[in-house]
């Protein structure tokens, strides 16, 4: 159950939360009049299109959810209960376990086309993904870090 003021997978949680891609968390109102926008109106479920008037509430993939309406795309489980971690693929929201099942715990590198253990750092651009070895520079093969500057050329086609 979520409870107020938890740490789950060292992520700070007002009060509960997940994370995923996205990293949803659960909000709890202020005051206890309810969830309210910045401009002072009640929060609408991105489940069931109703009015949120709960306590809390969970924030997942930039929508607010009633707890009992983030549920697993494919074993309808309910997200805030099973765990600390949600995913998003293919216009699904799965659980964990169900994530792996169906896409496989890894991905493959963008440059060398090897398997992406889901435990290895990764760097990420433009929609690819690279081993950390991996991620070099095309002309003299240095290896890039997050904040170096770089340029992406369009792939050459041949005639």
């Amino acid at each position: 159950m979520i409870a107020e003021s938890k740490k789950a997978a060292g992520m700070e949680q007002q009060p509960g939360g997940f994370e995923s891609s996205q990293r949803p968390g659960v909000v709890s109102s202020r005051g206890g009049g309810g969830p309210m926008t910045d401009n002072g109106c009640v929060k609408k479920c991105a489940g069931c299109g109703g009015k949120i008037g709960d306590r809390f509430l969970l924030h997942a993939l930039d929508r607010y959810w009633h707890v009992a309406c983030l549920k697993c795309s494919c074993c309808q489980a309910q997200l805030g209960d099973i765990g600390s971690s949600c995913f998003s693929k293919a216009g699904m929201i799965l659980c964990k376990t169900d994530y792996i099942r169906l896409f496989g715990a890894s991905g493959a590198c963008n440059a060398c086309g090897q398997s992406i253990p889901a435990n290895e750092f990764v760097m990420r651009t433009q929609g690819n993904v690279y081993h950390v070895k991996c991620f070099t520079c095309f002309t003299c093969r240095y290896q890039l870090s997050p904040g170096d500057r770089c340029v992406f050329l369009p792939p050459q086609t041949s005639l």
